[in-house]
């Protein structure tokens, strides 16, 4: 009888430590969704936020997965003072934003626009990025005449670095 009351207090404190475990929670997946028109576009794939840029001090891509740099996807170059709470303009140093169509049409920030990013959460090297977007981007072979306006516009990607 002692073994039998031994044994259900054994199983009930393990029971108890499992149950009392905290579940870890998941990382957040790396996506960018906004809106064109009536055309809602998400990409499911990214590189991480990183150093190796030519424009600005961060940079990152969101695409479909398989990355193909002549079509479907934004590039986000951010200044070196990014932090949680960070607001970026077109034109504004150090900052761009590029979209590519599906048929290669390249819009971007350099010339001009009214794009906005807005950085909710900066968690630095090994982190997380997460932001908000919207505003116009004048087509790159044609600034004066075409643009593109995206809406509603979300991110958030990983972030990392070699110092």
């Amino acid at each position: 009888m002692k073994t039998k009351i031994i044994c259900v207090l054994f199983l009930s404190a393990i029971l108890i430590a499992s149950a009392c475990k905290k579940k870890k929670d998941d990382d957040p997946q790396p996506y960018s969704t906004f809106k064109i028109g009536a055309l809602n576009i998400t990409y499911n794939s990214h590189t991480k936020f990183g150093k190796f840029c030519v424009l600005s001090k961060y940079c990152g891509t969101f695409q479909n997965d398989g990355y193909q740099p002549d079509i479907n996807n934004i590039q986000i170059g951010l200044p070196s003072a990014v932090a949680s709470g960070s607001v970026f303009h077109a034109g504004q140093s150090d900052f761009y934003f590029i979209y590519v169509d599906a048929q290669g049409n390249r819009y971007y920030s350099y010339y001009g626009g009214n794009m906005v990013l807005t950085v909710t959460s900066w968690e630095g090297n090994g982190g997380w990025v997460k932001g908000t977007f919207s505003g116009s981007l004048p087509s790159e072979a044609n600034p004066q005449q075409d643009s593109v306006i995206i809406q509603n516009g979300i991110f958030e990607g990983k972030i990392w670095y070699i110092e």
